[in-house]
């Protein structure tokens, strides 16, 4: 289609610090919830709303901690 451009993108978790028992933080490991697609697209925006869609429903009350990627080429 006229307009459309080609973007990859993927969505991370990432889990808040917490602290061990010396009182050291401790900074998880972030996890990946939508692993990395491509699409035809013809804005970022486009993307992004597709990208919340694929999200699991059991992140939807944790937002702030997932960090949503979108790369156009």
């Amino acid at each position: 289609m006229a307009g459309e451009r080609y973007f990859e993108y993927y969505a991370l978790y990432n889990p808040p610090n917490r602290r061990n028992s010396d009182g050291d933080d401790i900074t998880p490991q972030s996890t990946v919830i939508v692993d990395v697609n491509r699409v035809l697209a013809k804005t970022e925006r486009e993307v992004a709303m597709l990208v919340a869609r694929e999200l699991p429903a059991s992140y939807t009350s944790q937002l702030d901690r997932v960090t949503v990627t979108i790369r156009p080429f």
